[in-house]
């Protein structure tokens, strides 16, 4: 099976991978339970706090039970005890950068179709609201006093870019 390079940034200290990180860029973060300041567990509970998808892997040779359960719980993408076989690890980094980027995926087209949603106009709004309630052209037409033929043209419009 042949893999992707890896592009690997160190950084000293959990406040320096916040301060540096580019979450434009799909990737994920490996991470030790027993860190320089910032604790892991904080890290991870500020990286949520700031909405972050970035997967977190947990490698460490100090984890128990209790840790692993919680940082699971707590939406780490895999918690793995060192020694950390070097294939167990490229699968775990693989899985957890796909699952990034597939949020990255669905971040655009979610804004590509925020984008879209604002280019109507007031009028092809309310008649895209009608057809998602499930109104028929002729409902959505009567109800907004228009002829059906503009509704039909809002809802080719509407649905043309999916």
């Amino acid at each position: 099976m042949e893999r992707a390079p890896l592009c690997v940034r160190p950084y000293a200290s959990a406040e320096d991978f916040l301060n540096f990180d580019d979450e434009r860029v799909p990737d994920c973060v490996i991470f030790d339970i027993h860190m320089p300041g910032m604790s892991e567990i904080e890290l991870q509970k500020e990286l949520a706090a700031r909405s972050s998808r970035i997967p977190v892997i947990f490698a460490t040779a100090h984890g128990d039970n209790d840790t692993a359960v919680q940082a699971l719980k707590d939406g780490a993408a895999d918690f793995l005890p060192k020694p950390v076989k070097a294939e167990r690890l490229l699968l775990a980094i693989e899985k957890a950068v796909e699952a990034d980027l597939r949020g990255h995926e669905s971040q655009s087209r979610l804004e590509s179709a925020l984008a879209l949603w604002e280019a109507l106009t007031p009028r092809e709004k309310e008649v895209a609201r009608g057809i998602v309630r499930g109104e028929l052209n002729k409902q959505v037409a009567d109800r907004m006093g228009i002829t059906e033929k503009p509704s039909r043209h809002t809802e080719a419009h509407c649905c043309s870019s999916s």
